[in-house]
């Protein structure tokens, strides 16, 4: 049996009986009226040639990102899955990849990370026409607890890790635990970054230098988000950032190593006796990101609305930010409250709100406890305006 589009043959397939193949005719016509229709050649393409297509489609993300899928594909993915024609793949085959990183005892974060790629490879291959169906979509996200649950410090432990840490190491950490700045964006500023700004000094955080897995070298490129924004310089820090304007040139580093070069993560924790100053602040286990959920925390609790603390850290939606943060602002309609002016009721109000011949305290007054009528109040003082 053959199926004709545009005078050519787009299918075709042998059937013993009759009434099979001319159900499947009908099918194929319909979903070409439809424009449903996947040709069948084009699923015939393996999944590692779909995955290197996708792959290559991300260059314009961040480094690391780019470096963390590819490492997904090449350790997890296609070892599984890389010979199976496209097509061919099956929620099974899906699943084996997920069972056995399980049996491996990696992270339910990896394995979430994994299955979210082959649903995006997989993706691609929908929208290139080579698959009706995004088969990983029908596999459940892996469950359990994850690694590492965000964790803030207090005011005071942060002041205790800013002392811990040695003297050229502390700008950074009071930066990064006052404003929320990821490490990378904090390592890429420069002096030319700062601004004046109607409200004060602000830096403009608009590139982020993340290090590379595979080099450990800090390479430049745009925010997580590719989005520019203006933080505010925390007041502990002005003479610092004042003093690095007046001495350094625009394109030093805001916050340079002891040796004026960019900071990377590796090197930051070797500079600054990273786990050394954290048993000495006692706040063993706190991770140098910690410091972001730290800066969320302490602005929230200062009175900061939702907008603005995803602004400051620079989240794609307020969304994002209610997920991790959203308990936080529990408390935020009694701290709004107690910052209202403070207004005086006035003693006419209160006394006229009085019955002096009430012998208890009930909100309920009965009509025999209420005077027939007012009193006369005509030639009081009180009703003659000064």
């Amino acid at each position: 049996m053959k199926v004709f589009f545009n005078q050519r043959v787009v299918a075709q397939k042998s059937f013993t009986r009759l009434a099979e193949a001319r159900r499947w005719e009908a099918d194929q016509e319909s979903k070409l009226r439809a424009g449903e229709w996947i040709d069948p050649n084009r699923g015939k393409v393996s999944f590692a040639e779909v995955a290197e297509q996708w792959q290559a489609s991300r260059e314009h993300l961040a480094v690391r990102s780019q470096e963390t899928t590819r490492f997904l594909l090449d350790r997890y993915v296609l070892p599984k899955l890389g010979r199976l024609p496209v097509a061919a793949v099956s929620p099974i085959d899906v699943q084996n990849v997920l069972t056995a990183m399980t049996s491996r005892g990696l992270a339910i974060a990896t394995q979430r990370r994994t299955l979210s790629v082959i649903r995006l490879v997989l993706q691609r291959a929908v929208d290139d026409k080579r698959l009706a169906v995004n088969v990983a979509q029908q596999v459940m996200q892996p469950r359990g607890p994850v690694r590492h649950e965000p964790r803030w410090l207090t005011a005071q432990q942060l002041q205790d890790l800013v002392h811990a840490v040695p003297a050229h190491c502390r700008p950074v950490v009071l930066f990064l635990g006052l404003t929320g700045a990821r490490f990378s964006e904090m390592a890429a500023l420069t002096v030319g970054d700062v601004i004046q700004t109607r409200h004060g000094l602000g830096v403009r955080i608009h590139r982020a230098a993340p290090q590379s897995k595979t080099s450990s070298r800090a390479v430049m490129g745009s925010t997580k988000t590719h989005v520019a924004r203006t933080v505010p310089v925390p007041a502990p820090l002005l003479g610092y950032v004042e003093e690095r304007t007046r001495h350094g040139k625009k394109t030093d580093y805001l916050f340079p190593s002891p040796t004026g070069t960019i900071w990377t993560n590796t090197n930051f924790r070797l500079r600054a006796k990273w786990s050394q100053s954290l048993t000495k602040a006692g706040l063993t286990g706190t991770r140098i990101h910690d410091l972001r959920h730290t800066a969320a925390s302490l602005l929230i609790a200062s009175g900061a609305d939702l907008k603005s603390v995803q602004g400051l850290l620079g989240h794609a939606s307020g969304t994002m930010t209610m997920d991790l943060y959203g308990h936080l602002f529990e408390d935020a309609p009694w701290r709004a409250m107690e910052h209202l002016p403070h207004l005086e009721l006035g003693t006419e109000s209160r006394q006229e709100n009085v019955n002096p011949s009430a012998t208890d305290h009930s909100l309920t007054i009965s009509a025999s406890d209420r005077p027939s009528e007012p009193p006369d109040q005509t030639d009081s003082p009180e009703n003659h305006p000064i």
